[in-house]
């Protein structure tokens, strides 16, 4: 994955995170056989979607979308994949819970779990604030 500092030029970043991604649906995967179903995708940056492009791109034998649902916010896909509509690649750390309760998979590429980072960057001039240090210091000291 690319790292955030060349795209944030001029800004301080602390890698905070990996969050493994997952494939959920309301109806089984398959053993065999092709999925086709529709995908529910919600906006996010664009290595999110690359991610996901690339792993159904090598899955395509397997898993392939029959339409794009894009939403807005994370948590719309959420309950539009609850409610049946389609498939949602989310993330470990906004699907707690619903790995015991939706058939789910999680991305694998080549043996490996694909992730997404989680990053926070900053500017040092957001840092003469004590509030703003208090925050990322905040954030450097959790263990997520």
């Amino acid at each position: 994955m690319c790292n955030p500092r060349e795209k944030l030029k001029e800004s301080i970043c602390h890698h905070l995170f990996d969050d493994a991604l997952y494939i959920f649906d309301t109806e089984p995967f398959p053993d065999e056989g092709v999925k086709e179903r529709p995908l529910i995708s919600f906006n996010s940056d664009d290595s999110m979607h690359d991610l996901v492009d690339d792993w159904l791109y090598r899955h395509s034998q397997t898993i392939k979308p029959q339409r794009m649902i894009t939403v807005d916010q994370i948590e719309t896909c959420k309950q539009l994949m609850k409610q049946g509509l389609g498939m949602a690649v989310l993330p470990e750390s906004v699907s707690e819970g619903m790995q015991q309760e939706f058939p789910n998979i999680p991305l694998m590429i080549d043996g490996k779990r694909v992730t997404r980072d989680t990053w926070v960057c900053y500017h040092k001039g957001g840092t003469e604030l004590p509030q703003v240090q208090a925050f990322i210091k905040a954030l450097q000291n959790h263990r997520f």
